[in-house]
């Protein structure tokens, strides 16, 4: 059994600062990582509500929709990670082209599209008459077009209350996943 008069309390003080200097390292690297992910976040929110009020950009994504899948006989079409796919049935699968990067303001590797129709079958073609929403993202965050007097209140579970969601104006939003606006 150790006796209290056979410890050696200096080695034991530098255990202890050790141990304090360890830990207020984790936690510096803990606080370090929190601040450059919510940067990177905020970011990523700028970047998309810079993308949702440029004329410019939503003009050409909007003239891609119509160009690329509308009207062309695809039921659904679905993209992420810089990959298009419309189906126009079960075996015909076709390879769609993303939008140019320098005149969306979304990069090829992080573009992403969803479709919302309504009203109609599942298997309906996709046209001007029958869509009702048109998400165009960068990674999470997205630009929504909303077509036919389509109205939203939330996107994703968030509200424009939340922050995630900012309105443009009456048929354009912005949708920041990660951050707030």
């Amino acid at each position: 059994m150790l006796c209290l008069h056979e410890v050696d309390f200096g080695v034991l003080k530098y255990l202890g600062i050790a141990l304090l200097a360890i830990l207020s390292a984790v936690f510096i690297f803990n606080v370090f990582i929190f601040f450059m992910l919510e940067r990177h976040h905020k970011e990523a929110c700028d970047r998309i509500e810079t993308i949702a009020k440029n004329p410019s950009y939503v003009k050409y994504l909007d003239s891609w929709g119509s160009e690329t899948f509308i009207g062309k006989g695809y039921y659904l079409v679905s993209g992420m990670n810089g990959d298009v796919v419309g189906y126009k049935s079960n075996k015909t699968i076709d390879s769609l082209n993303v939008p140019n990067q320098e005149l969306s303001g979304i990069e090829e590797q992080y573009f992403r599209i969803e479709i919302e129709k309504f009203g109609e079958d599942f298997k309906s073609p996709i046209t001007k008459e029958n869509i009702s929403k048109i998400s165009i993202g960068r990674g999470r965050d997205s630009v929504i077009f909303l077509k036919n007097g389509h109205k939203i209140s939330s996107h994703r579970g968030h509200d424009i209350e939340s922050g995630h969601l900012m309105k443009i104006n009456d048929s354009i939003y912005a949708y920041c996943a990660n951050y707030r606006f």
